[in-house]
């Protein structure tokens, strides 16, 4: 395994996770695996922001650990 691997893959899926989040927002539907259907922002306009806020809090708790690995706050996040 690549040394990057540990620690970046957390910002590559935060970086999925934010752009999910950015392109439900833009198109108007995203995908609610607890529901497994499609959620349209006009029809079903609450259930619809909830799940798209879920896609940038995922991304921002993903990002912060790569952060606090960076630092050594993480010590078991931390390659050697």
């Amino acid at each position: 395994m690549p040394d990057w691997y540990p620690r970046y893959i957390y910002l590559i899926l935060g970086i999925i996770a934010f752009s999910g989040g950015a392109v439900s927002t833009r198109i108007g539907k995203t995908w609610a695996p607890h529901a497994g259907r499609t959620i349209f922002r006009a029809k079903e306009p609450s259930t619809f922001w909830w799940v798209v806020a879920m896609h940038y809090i995922f991304s921002s708790c993903l990002r912060w650990t790569l952060l606090a690995s960076d630092r050594g706050d993480l010590k078991v996040l931390r390659a050697k």
